[in-house]
């Protein structure tokens, strides 16, 4: 069994939000998306090619849009969650064991078998224990001592079927 106890910052829910955001694959070809036509518009606006500049520095501002569009996302989710005093906002404790966790805080208990997670991945500052492609139960990598962490990787390396991606 290995526990954990965090309560996320201001900063750390924002870069949650985005973490979790960043990790759907649509977000990704969004992000792609938007810096190959910002390519575009710019050679355009550079050359003859543009007779109408305002209609082609519209489509820059909807292209910039498209590849800040998780950034933005992430600033509007977190401070929802802190306004509605949300139950990511509480402190929470995760417990883990050979075959499912459990989420206590203030206000809730949950406990999940690891065989309806989506993926463990691992992100720069989080944990992402992704229960469908665009939800998660995030931790940051911060409430984990060196010990926990090791232990932490070696219970979902065990735990067949699941899809997991660590950074070493």
């Amino acid at each position: 069994m290995l526990e954990i106890t965090f309560k996320f910052t201001k900063s750390e829910l924002y870069k949650a939000s985005v973490a979790i955001a960043q990790s759907r694959f649509i977000m990704r070809v969004y992000r792609v998306l938007g810096i190959i036509s910002v390519i575009i518009s710019l050679f355009i606006l550079s050359t003859d090619l543009a007779n109408k500049d305002i209609i082609a520095i519209i489509f820059i501002v909807c292209e910039l849009y498209l590849i800040f569009v998780v950034q933005i996302a992430g600033r509007l989710v977190a401070n929802k969650y802190i306004r509605t005093k949300a139950q990511i906002t509480e402190q929470i404790t995760y417990v883990f064991n050979e075959k499912s966790y459990q989420l206590t805080g203030e206000s809730f208990f949950t406990r999940m078998d690891y065989n309806k997670l989506y993926e463990v991945k691992e992100v720069r500052d989080f944990i992402l224990l992704r229960v469908t492609e665009g939800s998660a139960h995030t931790l940051p990598k911060r409430a984990f001592s060196e010990g926990q962490y090791e232990r932490f990787k070696n219970i979902i390396r065990s735990v067949q079927n699941l899809r997991s991606t660590f950074k070493e």
